[in-house]
């Protein structure tokens, strides 16, 4: 199932600020590279995998099919609170009137800050025809200025629902009004123990609103990764396995126009030259993978989109004959992955060749799921310090009233960054001048 095309709200931050959050969120996590995306990314699902579920304990969710984004919560030198979605390009946008409070009891300021969340933007879709923007949180990267990537997942997953999600839902129930101001909902997204599988196809898959293209398991013992991680484990159905290609049209047909001149002419009404090309690194660049194979019903449609086709990222599925074919929405366009600038890396896309060769089907992975160790719930973290208790209400000006870019202590803290020779974040107190 395609999802309903979600655009990522908010403002879009200017390259200077793009570049000073990068450093930012590379300072608090501890990597070293700044402008590669910190997000963990599964792998495909192989027989192999099969023992690694019976061996150690993970969770299972639903993949949603949604748009990959951090949720970045930062302040400006006002001490405003500020909110960003990055997204898979690693682009931060500003989101207005999203409140995210501390729990009760914690100190100053009333709100996270130095805190880095991973979800997924989902718009929920209702019989009524309404329609719903919400994050699902499933992971936190950093809280409060501190990086929990070492910490185990359970750990994280307890600082996320009980310090993160539970104060946010509070606030939310003693502030209705907020619901109706804020841009998108925050809610955790669901977990359960493998052994829940058959419900969790069988029974949640079908009644979700937004739309779905297979399950996540994600190891409760193992830290968190940046880039690829083999404890994250995505199980697709077949049609569902999925690769990201860039992709190139070649010669169109040459045709005589019939105009009794010499010489032939491209018919650029009929069907291309169409290849698939993946991305070999910044060294070698591109290369053809395969042709991407298309009917004449199915070349319409694709100029039916009505956009540039050359250098897009298509999202591709191998059919039964081996052919690549590709992702289809509602209207039988294209699936063109918009939140992303480059292909699948050719090492990815040779592993999820061979997890399709290797793949496990729907019957298989219910047959054993008896089998598999099961996490227990997440483990709780340690309280938040004591402090004076911070009232839980909306802030009103407690948050910018113009975007970071054309923001007085944004364009500050830009200067200040700039001048700071040592590649620190003057604007930032330290972990132990806050306490």
């Amino acid at each position: 199932m395609t999802s309903t095309n979600t655009a990522i709200p908010g403002i879009a931050a200017e390259d200077g600020l793009n570049k000073l959050y990068r450093r930012e969120v590379a300072q608090l996590l501890g990597v070293k590279n700044a402008d590669h995306f910190p997000g963990a990314q599964p792998v495909s699902f192989g027989k192999h995998h099969m023992q690694e579920l019976r061996e150690r304990e993970y969770w299972v969710c639903e993949k949603t099919d949604g748009l990959r984004c951090l949720l970045y919560c930062t302040h400006d030198d006002n001490s405003n609170e500020l909110n960003f979605l990055v997204d898979r390009k690693y682009n931060f946008h500003w989101v207005r009137d999203l409140h995210l409070p501390k729990p009760h009891g914690a100190p100053p300021p009333n709100f996270h800050d130095m805190t880095l969340l991973d979800g997924e933007l989902v718009l929920d879709t209702y019989p009524n025809g309404d329609h719903k923007l919400k994050y699902l949180a499933f992971d936190c990267l950093a809280f409060d200025g501190q990086s929990l990537t070492m910490k185990p997942a359970h750990s994280r997953i307890g600082y996320l629902t009980q310090n993160v999600i539970a104060p946010y839902t509070k606030f939310l129930q003693a502030n209705p009004q907020a619901v109706k101001a804020q841009p998108f909902e925050v809610q955790f997204k669901q977990m359960m123990g493998t052994h829940r599988i058959s419900q969790l196809i069988h029974q949640i898959v079908p009644n979700l609103k937004h739309g779905n293209d297979g399950l996540i398991f994600t190891c409760s013992s193992t830290p968190y990764v940046h880039g690829s991680d083999e404890h994250i484990i995505k199980w697709k159905p077949p049609h569902e396995n999925t690769v990201d290609f860039k992709l190139y049209l070649g010669d169109f047909p040459a045709v005589d126009p019939g105009d009794g001149e010499p010489g032939l002419v491209p018919d650029y009404d009929a069907m291309p030259q169409l290849t698939l090309m993946v991305d070999h690194g910044k060294r070698k660049g591109y290369s053809p993978y395969a042709p991407l194979f298309v009917t004449d019903e199915e070349w319409e449609a694709m100029k039916r989109a009505n956009t540039k086709l050359h250098g897009k990222i298509i999202e591709c599925y191998q059919d039964e004959q081996g052919r690549w074919r590709f992702k289809k929405e509602r209207d039988g366009t294209p699936h063109f992955r918009y939140d992303k600038s480059d292909s699948n890396f050719v090492a990815v896309v040779e592993k999820i060749e061979r997890s399709i060769a290797d793949g496990v089907t729907e019957d298989e992975l219910l047959a054993h799921a008896h089998e598999f160790k099961t996490a227990k719930k997440q483990s709780a973290p340690p309280p938040p310090p004591q402090g004076q208790p911070q009232p839980q209400r909306q802030p009103s000006v407690a948050q910018p009233s113009q975007p970071p870019s054309a923001h007085p202590s944004a364009i500050k803290r830009e200067r200040e960054e700039d001048d700071d020779a040592g590649g620190g974040v003057k604007h930032r107190r330290t972990t132990e001048e806050r306490d």
